[in-house]
């Protein structure tokens, strides 16, 4: 009889014991009270789905291109293009498991994620196939009653930074691949075996990765990159994440600048090692080299700007820069390789020759001679340098808005209209300028502003006034391509093609 009530109290004592470890996850700051009064449960975490994982199968790829000179004090012949390229995975029903990953689950009474409200946490990993346990010593056990859990992870296997039940926020930075899942409402009961799971686990990631490639192929010399360190500036350098604000919710904190490393040197393609960056709202990025060595020739400090980017959270992102020649080449003279446009009082090249602002005051329609895109806003007199917007582009004086013998000599290099791409080829279809059919915006007698004839015609200005002080020469494009020398009244807003002033 003996034996037998040892053994009783030895099977009792196994049943207890498990419920009595991780106890010191409460607080004596946040009783469980009041309607939390019953049965302990043990909270385990199902299958923790990972939707955003970055697969790069169905994936879709977007393009964004920017180009700029190489030197904005000096015309190098050189541009700088740089190309923002994404590969977003399609969301797709298909459960991707979490792999080889920490996460931390933390309990708060159903309600306001506050630290009146803390009941505990527990740490969890996946192994290699995504199947999750719970990390001996860290277990999550809470009364029965209705609960908010809050769940978030570094991706990796290192042990997650202690977390105080007094506070509502964990550290962020730039490097972390930092994802998070809040679900509220959860109504804990134990099951025959006395444990709660917790699943459709979806994590949201916020950052991404980024890669940076950079390649001399456009240099015109020995074109092999032995230096080659830079930074992203403005970037987002969160300090933390607040629980209880919606996972999607941009990440606090102030601007830093991320570096970026190379491993391999001495080749015309080089590539970085791929970084992870926290999401944030469009800014103007800005790249900074601040060692670049091709050919010998040093570049150090040369900055490209990206107007407006976002990184999207779980996005992959490769960007790629590399020199080009900043014209092309077509009866003797230097054209540039895209229509000069106009924004925020400054003056670009389009980053590609089919390129150009829409709308009538998109930034691509210029009356004669004049810097705004305002119709009613022309010059009555002489051409002027600085009133020309190929002048004013950077470095200021490369380029002009063309004469009508340079645009002759285009016309005389050969045309061919693409009706497809909406526009014609002068001096070679694919290697010679393409102008875009951008249309023409007339300023009628009623002061209405019309655009009209898109894909269809364009009229390109020239900085030659003919007739009278009110007109001014101007090339037609349409199927035959041809130059008119008997004039337009300069108000008409037209695209410009600029040429290079130092034709050498």
């Amino acid at each position: 009889m003996k034996i037998d009530k040892c053994i009783k109290t030895l099977l009792l004592s196994l049943v207890v014991m498990p419920f009595c470890t991780g106890c010191d996850n409460e607080t004596d700051s946040s009783p469980i009270n009041g309607d939390y009064d019953g049965r302990t449960v043990m909270v385990t975490v199902g299958d923790v789905i990972n939707t955003n994982a970055r697969v790069e199968t169905r994936a879709v790829h977007t393009k964004e291109i920017f180009t700029q000179p190489l030197d904005k004090n000096k015309d190098t012949g050189l541009d700088v293009e740089t190309t923002i390229e994404s590969i977003d995975p399609v969301q797709t029903r298909a459960v991707v498991p979490l792999e080889m990953t920490k996460f931390r689950l933390v309990a708060y009474k159903s309600g306001e994620v506050s630290p009146a409200n803390y009941a505990g946490q527990g740490d969890f990993q996946t192994d290699d196939k995504g199947m999750t346990t719970a990390i001996t010593g860290h277990e999550l056990f809470l009364p029965e009653g209705l609960y908010t859990f809050v769940c978030y992870s570094y991706r990796n296997m290192e042990d997650i930074p202690a977390f105080d039940g007094s506070a509502t926020s964990v550290p962020v930075k730039s490097g972390d691949e930092f994802m998070t899942f809040t679900k509220t409402g959860v109504d804990v009961k134990a099951d025959a075996s006395g444990v709660f799971t917790l699943r459709d686990v979806v994590f949201v990631h916020h950052s991404a990765l980024v890669q940076i490639e950079v390649s001399a192929a456009g240099y015109p010399e020995d074109n092999k990159i032995s230096q080659c360190e830079a930074v992203i500036q403005n970037m987002n350098g969160a300090a933390k994440w607040t629980m209880g604000t919606a996972d999607s919710k941009n990440l606090e904190g102030e601007n830093e600048s991320v570096p970026f490393t190379w491993n391999t040197l001495d080749a015309d393609v080089v590539t970085s090692e791929q970084v992870k960056i926290l999401s944030f709202e469009n800014k103007n990025l800005s790249l900074l080299f601040s060692k670049l060595t091709i050919g010998g020739i040093q570049f150090d400090n040369t900055e490209i700007v990206l107007p407006m980017k976002q990184l999207s959270p779980a996005g992959n992102y490769k960007i790629t820069v590399r020199l080009t020649r900043n014209f092309i080449e077509v009866g003797g003279y230097k054209w540039a390789k895209g229509n000069v446009y106009t924004e925020g009082a400054k003056f670009y090249i389009e980053a590609n020759q089919q390129a150009y602002h829409k709308g009538q005051d998109g930034g691509s329609y210029f009356s004669w001679n004049t810097l705004t895109v305002d119709p009613n806003s022309y010059n009555r007199g002489e051409y002027s340098t600085e009133k020309d917007p190929c002048y004013q582009i950077e470095p200021k004086g490369t380029w002009q808005t063309p004469s009508r013998d340079e645009y002759y000599a285009l016309v005389q290099a050969g045309f061919e209209f693409d009706e497809a791409e909406k526009g014609g080829w002068y001096g070679g279809k694919s290697s010679g300028v393409f102008l875009p059919a951008t249309g023409i915006r007339f300023l009628n007698i009623s002061g209405t502003i019309d655009l009209v004839l898109e894909d269809e015609v364009a009229f390109y200005g020239t900085r030659i006034g003919v007739t009278s002080n009110q007109k001014c020469n101007y090339l037609q494009l349409e199927s035959y391509g041809t130059l008119v020398t008997d004039g337009e009244y300069k108000s008409t807003g037209m695209p410009i093609r600029c040429v290079k002033i130092n034709n050498e």
